[in-house]
């Protein structure tokens, strides 16, 4: 990629090949960089790391969300325990969720790990990221509290909640209710 970017000639091929930038072209090396980190983190295999690029520059433009805002969040995923067959999909929905909702994706990995770690949500199963995820846009808009803002107080208050004995449905009501009332 480097000599492609130093060519001038090619430069308008290259940047049409960087999905999800935002307008903005983060320079192949810095992207190599943060992927090595991740694979360090991660213990993941050189092709697997191909393969996480790869699926990224796919899942940015089909949402918009940039890929380097996908790549921290799948770092983030791994950094909390989930292999590379775990977090994929499970950035996957989170994906999704963030065009829809316009949450960051930070902070929806932020909210499932504490889903996993106080409600004992299994984020290995699949399509429990998903099922969550879905859980928490309805009762944001049920009340007044937007999903981005939802997620920062889940993820802050899950700890409280559980030691309360309330489930993850039990709490995402009473943030419902707030709402409502």
């Amino acid at each position: 990629h480097q000599q492609i970017l130093e060519d001038p000639r090619h430069q308008g091929v290259e940047l049409a090949r960087l999905p999800g930038q935002g307008g903005r072209v983060q320079g192949s090396a810095q992207v190599d960089r943060q992927l090595t980190m991740i694979k360090q983190t991660a213990g993941l295999t050189t092709d697997q790391t191909r393969q996480l690029r790869d699926q990224l520059e796919a899942m940015s433009p089909e949402t918009g969300v940039a890929f380097e805002s996908l790549m921290q969040g799948f770092g983030g995923l791994a950094a909390g325990g989930l292999s590379f067959e775990q977090a994929l999909p499970t950035i996957d929905a989170i994906n999704k969720t963030v065009r829809v909702t316009g949450s960051e994706t930070n902070t929806l990995v932020q909210a499932l790990q504490m889903a996993q770690a106080h409600f004992n949500f299994d984020l290995s199963k699949p399509g429990q990221a998903q099922l969550l995820l879905d859980q928490m846009p309805p009762a944001g808009r049920a009340g007044v509290t937007e999903l981005e803002d939802l997620s920062q107080a889940f993820a802050a208050s899950a700890a409280n909640a559980k030691r309360a004995g309330l489930s993850f449905e039990e709490t995402l009501a009473i943030y419902e209710a707030f709402g409502t009332s």
